[in-house]
């Protein structure tokens, strides 16, 4: 049976972890930025975490891998992320600990939170963590339903089009459908909501995407696959804010159902 909208919260709340287990979900939190017990250095633009391999490799195929013994990474205990953000690796590591992330950590005045959750979902893609993509996405729909008027949302258009390969389209997917919601005033020029207009023409493969969901706003619908019977069922994301599978089996918010949602 479906959760109570109360039980529906983003990240893990206490209540919901077995009675049982808590003790070891506490020592999980508390090993984050502790020494004690670290097998396992990670750096990145100068800054370094001491962290446990077997919290990583747990939840991640890639770090799994590059703890192996055969890679230099391995043999070492050291790991560098060159190409990443610091911000956003120290959130990436906040979670595999937490199993969540929030508007904190190093650096945070210089990355609007909106964007940070485009940056999230991106470094989850990046080293498999799926659960973490999955938690994004969801902290980026319900932010940007919240925030679409503001200049966050149109830098989180210029991210998420940057360094979120094509094929991984959920975040494009949400911003295209909340732009064309309220394309009318995003698009008039005598209102300054982020210059929505400058990005489209910056933003070829954004314009396509908006231009698409304004012309033909019957191709707007997303495929989800019902957890309850395996059903696919396409829906239209902009009919309302809550929606079920045709067997009846739930009746969710959108971003219950990001969860289940097929390319």
């Amino acid at each position: 049976m479906a959760d109570t909208k109360e039980e529906k919260k983003l990240g893990l709340e206490p209540s919901q972890v077995p009675t049982p287990l808590a003790p070891l979900v506490n020592g999980i939190k508390k090993a984050f930025g502790s020494s004690n017990h670290a097998d396992l250095t990670i750096s990145c633009e100068g800054r370094e975490w001491k962290v446990h391999k077997l919290v990583l490799c747990a939840q991640s195929e890639w770090f799994q891998k590059t703890c192996a013994g055969s890679w230099k990474e391995g043999q070492e205990s050291k790991i560098e992320l060159a190409e990443d953000d610091p911000q956003v690796v120290d959130a990436m590591l906040h979670y595999l600990y937490n199993f969540d992330y929030g508007d904190y950590g190093i650096g945070q005045e210089h990355c609007p939170p909106i964007v940070l959750d485009v940056r999230v979902f991106a470094i989850a893609g990046k080293y498999f963590l799926a659960n973490l993509k999955d938690l994004a996405a969801k902290k980026f729909e319900t932010r940007a339903a919240e925030e679409w008027k503001g200049p966050g949302f149109v830098a989180a258009i210029t991210e998420a089009y940057s360094i979120i390969p094509e094929h991984d389209d959920t975040i494009r997917k949400i911003l295209v459908r909340i732009a064309r919601e309220h394309a009318s005033q995003l698009l008039d020029p005598e209102q300054d909501h982020g210059d929505l207009r400058a990005v489209a023409g910056e933003m070829s493969a954004f314009a396509r995407d908006l231009a698409t969901a304004l012309a033909c706003p019957h191709l707007s619908g997303s495929t989800y696959c019902c957890p309850g019977c395996d059903q696919l069922f396409l829906w239209d994301d902009s009919n309302s804010e809550e929606f079920g599978c045709p067997q009846g089996c739930y009746l969710e918010d959108r971003v219950w159902w990001l969860t289940y949602q097929r390319a």
